[in-house]
């Protein structure tokens, strides 16, 4: 619950001050217990790093992701692009640090909450470090805060530019602490503007925050209409272009992952064109806990957009979101794609991208050489080793050596290898991915328009079979204003994907456990370059190439008409009628493998017999909205809103799961 826009504090100075006070004692409470756990943390934490030739800010996201630490730095003031070269092994993140700065004129600070600052260190502190105190005169300050109205402001941050010397104000707004002679200071608080002063040897300072105007007139999109920041009542984050176009990324809900706070998006795969899960309540509606979608006022899928037509998005989490019913218990997330300007020339532009994927985290089973060793180990009896202690250098010299008549183990007819193979390495690779956009936009004195088109390719990491998905998009919007007050919006977008893949990814046996499972000693092919088969497992590259294919095509378009009559000051009309049509054909085929043993003999046959299904489904939607919206300013800060309207909606699905 946001209980400053409900209560609205900026009325009542006495609540405000309350408030602040609270969460300022409960600042300090734990302010003791975070600086002993971040000491402690520090020195507990071993990292080890292998870095060949890597700038110095990639060394730092190293050390982030392996541990709890994060940096905070200003990039103009700290050269991080200097090319370096670590090696270290279970070290603390001090030694670290100071084998990485020592040279470079950075100093560091290790804060509460595992945060380091880095700073760039003075020619005094280079010179002399012991001697600072000497050398750098500083002056005792004192000071209060107050916001426009003369009020304290509690908790308000108070930095000397520049370094980590800071504190903040207290219960009535006044700080003391110790300034270089020189130096700058920096007084901020959150909703407020940052105020810069050189205090000199002034020992008393007044200070007036002023409000963030700027923040505070952002328009933010809400239940069929918008409305400033300033004036609104209810929990609403926001995500803007910038968001999109920094990342290089197929999916748009995948580009909010850590831009919206208390919204929670997970994949369940790293697959082609698979889907993101969003959440921002916890399950209980009709939506099954997933939060409604709303593009450009109609229903839609924000996993089928192109995240190069976001504008920007709001989410709405509480009250705000009450307008849409039942299906809102979850939360609204409301997209608005980009449009055309009026009074515009006609523009084009232009974006591509390549980029690889490579996995993240894979499991790593015992190659043979630890398998062979650790078998050699059991001396209970209960285990029969496959390889002897004299057999062990034959592996170590990764021998390509094979007995066909030998018995190993419990290994009789199959022969003995002494040859490691990785599964991994034959099976797994990098994929990657390829974007393509182009816009085309402008306007007249009475019209706008915009055109989008994309493409997108995404290819899978299995080197044996395909694993591929295509995306096309296009988008076209115009709004022309008919009379006088009167404005016809049209919004058509289609969206098309094509998924071609092995079914051996998804139909039967799990090819990814299957990898696992197979033996470190097999080997993918047998000397007549068939695939081999040891023992009753499949060979998974065979699965992959030969065990058939699944074709997945999906279609949707969404037509959105809107008519926008402006009928006295204040007082908008507003009819919307959308008509989405979403299909979805997906073939499956799943075809007989042959396995073949080490001399080419045909053993067994799996996955008899041949199979072919089908999966059809069509869902077509009807949307039609009617809504006045009246608006009024009573010539100072009292605003009044009201907004009236009916919906109807009609959803027709069908579904075939023909089987031939």
């Amino acid at each position: 619950m946001n209980f400053w826009n409900i209560a609205r504090p900026e009325e009542s100075p006495v609540l405000k001050k309350t408030l602040s006070i609270m969460r300022l004692t409960t600042l300090f409470s734990i302010a003791c217990s975070l600086q002993i756990s971040a000491s402690v943390y520090s020195q507990e934490t071993k990292l080890s790093l292998d870095v060949n030739n890597q700038t110095i800010k990639e060394v730092l996201f190293k050390i982030e992701k392996q541990s709890g630490f994060r940096f905070i730095y200003e990039s103009e003031k700290v050269n991080l692009n200097k090319k370096v070269s670590v090696h270290v092994k279970e070290q603390t993140v001090e030694t670290i640090l100071k084998r990485l700065f020592e040279q470079e004129g950075i100093k560091y600070e290790i804060t509460e909450n595992n945060f380091i600052l880095i700073n760039p260190s003075t020619k005094n502190e280079k010179a002399a470090p012991s001697s600072q105190a000497v050398l750098q005169k500083k002056n005792l300050v004192k000071g209060v805060v107050t916001d426009e109205n003369g009020e304290p402001i509690i908790g308000a941050n108070v930095v000397e530019k520049g370094t980590t010397n800071g504190t903040v104000t207290d219960l009535d707004g006044k700080f003391t602490m110790e300034v270089s002679e020189n130096g700058v200071l920096q007084i901020s608080y959150i909703g407020y503007a940052m105020t810069e002063l050189r205090p000199g040897k002034e020992a008393n300072l007044n200070v007036k925050l002023r409000e963030d105007a700027l923040q505070m007139d952002e328009v933010v999109v809400v239940g069929y209409g918008t409305v400033k920041r300033a004036n609104l009542g209810g929990a609403v984050s926001t995500a803007d272009a910038k968001a999109f176009e920094s990342r290089p990324v197929q999916n748009a809900a995948q580009a909010l992952q850590g831009e919206v706070p208390g919204l929670t998006i997970t994949r369940a795969g790293g697959a082609p064109g698979s889907d993101m899960t969003m959440k921002v309540r916890d399950v209980s509606s009709i939506n099954g806990g997933t939060p409604l979608v709303l593009i450009d006022g109609a229903e839609g899928n924000i996993n089928m957009i192109n995240p190069s037509d976001i504008e920007n998005i709001s989410v709405l989490k509480d009250g705000t979101a009450a307008i849409y019913g039942a299906r809102a218990s979850d939360g609204v997330i409301l997209v608005t794609t980009k449009s055309g300007k009026r009074n515009q020339k006609t523009s084009v532009a232009f974006d591509a991208y390549y980029s690889i994927k490579t996995p993240a985290l894979l499991r790593k089973p015992a190659n043979l050489l630890q398998h062979a060793e650790m078998a050699l180990e059991i001396t209970d009896g209960s285990f029969t080793p496959e390889y002897t202690r004299d057999q062990l250098d034959l592996i170590r010299q990764n021998s390509d050596l094979v007995l066909t008549d030998a018995e190993w183990g419990r290994w009789t007819g199959y022969p003995q290898f002494f040859k490691d193979q990785d599964w991994n390495d034959m099976l797994i690779g990098n994929g990657n991915m390829q974007n393509y956009n182009v816009n085309i936009s402008g306007g007249g004195e009475r019209y706008s328009y915009m055109l989008s088109l994309g493409h997108q390719r995404e290819e899978g990491i299995p080197k044996f079979g395909e694993d591929v998905n295509k995306r096309y998009f296009v988008r076209a919007k115009s709004s022309v204003e008919i009379f006088k007050n009167l404005t016809y919006d049209l919004n058509l977008a289609y969206e098309a994907s094509n998924r071609d893949y092995s079914s051996g990814l998804t139909e039967g046996q799990n090819i990814w456990e299957l990898i696992y499972k197979t033996r470190s000693w097999t080997p993918m092919y047998n000397p007549s370059g068939t695939f081999y088969t040891f023992e009753g497992f499949d060979n998974p590259a065979q699965v992959l190439e030969d065990g058939g294919m699944v074709n997945k095509t999906t279609g949707n378009i969404t037509v959105n008409n809107q008519l926008r009559w402006k009928v006295i000051d204040g007082l908008q009309l507003v009819g919307q009628a959308v008509i989405r049509k979403y299909d979805q054909d997906e073939n499956v085929t799943n075809k007989k493998i042959i396995n073949y043993d080490w001399d080419n003999n045909e053993v067994r046959e799996k996955r008899t017999p041949n199979s072919a299904e089908r999966r059809y489904q069509k869902t077509l939607s009807k949307n039609f909205t009617l809504y006045a919206d009246y608006k009024k300013n009573q010539g100072g800060p009292e605003r009044y809103s009201v907004r009236r309207g009916v919906r109807l909606e009609k959803l027709y699905e069908s579904c075939q799961n023909p089987h031939s």
